[in-house]
């Protein structure tokens, strides 16, 4: 289906509600109106709203007609209304963009991620993909980026079906997982089996161009690491990128129906001419930034067998893993591995038995198997990106961990590896001894000691994941922030 620019909604999906004023409301919406104004060609921001994206408190001081807003840390700052060039519209005040720039431009970067995962997890949760939760999802994503200031005409929403891109099954399922998810959780699927991408694009110097990409659909659950996180990375690298001096184009794109079959992705390559093809310097992914405190980056170009060789690939595959079962018999014994794989009280009564069911179900490899077969090349973006990260690291004391064979994780970035494209893949991930959830977790994760926490469970919420590890979700999404924003305002060859 043909691109769509976006027409402004009828009405604007809310952020969150906003702190308790102290003083006096703004306005009797909690946030008052979140679009942006243009007066006289200028654009304007309404100030309530931009102060909570940056995780200001704001009261309004009627006697002087001025804002006060207040920072994490106590700290005030007195925006006067007629001092600004702003202007009060029914107890909504607007300030122009360009001073809304400087004046929150010391804002810790992470803060205002932190706000839209909160958002997300806590207002659109079980964002199915083909559903309807999922279509008001992309909506107030296109709203965030229009009251940024955005011009509408970089703004875009892509629709596609799932017969549009079917042919493309690298898990091996897609429509049935769609539906028994709807039926689940009573979903509406959407007629004609849709979905859409939202893009946005900022132009550069070139039209060389860095695809930045997060899905935003999600499992049956809030999906706050998976991937509210992404998404959120992506709005707030947007809002800092908007008025920078970027050499490539940038082109942010927000994925739909990423958890049935990387469908979103594929669509919007599809899509794209030769020329803009040949003009990817690279595609960065964000998807589950909170998952753990360690954050990897995998970054690399990709080598290896397509898809065709699944079927050869499938007989190596199962070989290791009947092995790796057998080595696991050995330390745990039988009663405790059947309890670790959630299999006891199923009638397995011998060692052989499990195995022989344990092989029935090894046998069954999804075709994305063949990455498995696949190594890391690196490039001169490759090292350009881990001199950026070194300088990160040191400057700031992140232990941003370089990890290339990450890019195989089965995720968006794949549409763009199989492709012959450079990759970045953010995550957040758990250490092995850290997890408590289950046994089955701990045992997926044996071999390579990192793995996703919270995905595809009911733990995966804000709520649950700040209490659970209290400050990481900020810390993560601090130095992503930090890290992405360095990356795209790099030149690369």
């Amino acid at each position: 289906m043909e691109k769509v620019v976006l027409k402004r909604a009828a009405s604007f999906l809310l952020v969150a509600v906003m702190m308790v004023s102290t003083v006096v409301a703004l306005s009797a919406s909690p946030l008052g109106d979140v679009a942006h104004r243009y007066v006289d060609g200028e654009a304007y921001v309404p100030i309530r709203y931009t102060a909570y994206v940056h995780g200001y408190a704001v009261e309004w001081d009627q006697d002087n007609q001025a804002v006060i807003i207040t920072d994490g840390q106590g700290n005030v700052r007195i925006v006067s209304v007629e001092g600004s060039g702003g202007f009060n519209d029914n107890g909504t005040v607007y300030i122009p963009v360009n001073y809304a720039m400087r004046l929150f431009a010391d804002t810790q970067h992470g803060l205002m991620s932190l706000g839209f995962v909160e958002y997300m997890s806590t207002n659109l949760p079980y964002r199915a993909p083909f559903t309807y939760n999922e279509k008001e999802a992309a909506i107030w994503i296109a709203e965030q980026l229009s009251a940024m200031g955005f011009d509408e005409n970089y703004i875009e929403i892509q629709e596609f079906t799932y017969d549009d891109v079917s042919w493309f099954n690298p898990f091996d399922f897609g429509w049935e997982l769609a539906e028994q998810w709807a039926y689940e959780s009573d979903l509406a699927l959407r007629d004609n089996r849709m979905s859409q991408n939202v893009i946005l694009t900022i132009p550069g110097q070139s039209e060389s161009t860095i695809i930045v990409g997060a899905h935003y659909d999600s499992y049956l659950s809030a999906g706050a690491n998976d991937n509210a996180s992404g998404v959120a990375l992506l709005l707030e690298s947007a809002y800092h990128m908007q008025h920078a001096d970027n050499y490539h184009t940038i082109v942010y794109v927000f994925f739909g129906a990423e958890e049935v079959g990387l469908w979103g992705a594929r669509y919007f390559y599809d899509t794209l001419t030769q020329q803009e093809r040949d003009n990817i310097v690279m595609m960065i992914n964000a998807d589950g930034l909170v998952g753990g405190p360690y954050l990897m980056y995998s970054a690399a170009m990709g080598a290896g067998p397509g898809l065709d060789a699944h079927p050869f690939v499938v007989e190596a595959i199962v070989e290791d893993a009947n092995a790796q079962i057998e080595a696991m018999l050995e330390q745990l014994g039988f009663e405790t591995l059947l309890a670790a794989l959630e299999l006891d009280g199923l009638g397995i009564e011998s060692a052989e038995q499990l195995i022989e069911i344990l092989v029935a179900q090894n046998s069954n490899v999804p075709p994305l198997a063949v990455f498995a077969m696949w190594e890391a090349i690196p490039t001169a973006a490759t090292a350009q990106i881990d001199a950026v990260v070194d300088a990160l690291n040191a400057q700031n004391n992140f232990t941003l961990l370089s990890i290339p064979e990450g890019i195989v994780v089965p995720t968006d970035q794949i549409v763009f590896l199989l492709e012959g494209h450079t990759v970045l893949y953010l995550a957040g991930l758990a250490r092995v001894p850290d997890v408590a959830q289950s046994n089955m977790e701990f045992l997926l994760a044996q071999e390579n000691e990192l793995f996703g926490h919270f995905i595809h469970t009911p733990y995966d919420t804000f709520a649950y994941i700040e209490a659970f590890s209290p400050g990481m979700m900020e810390a993560n999404l601090r130095a992503f922030s930090l890290m992405l924003e360095q990356i795209l305002l790099e030149r690369f060859n």
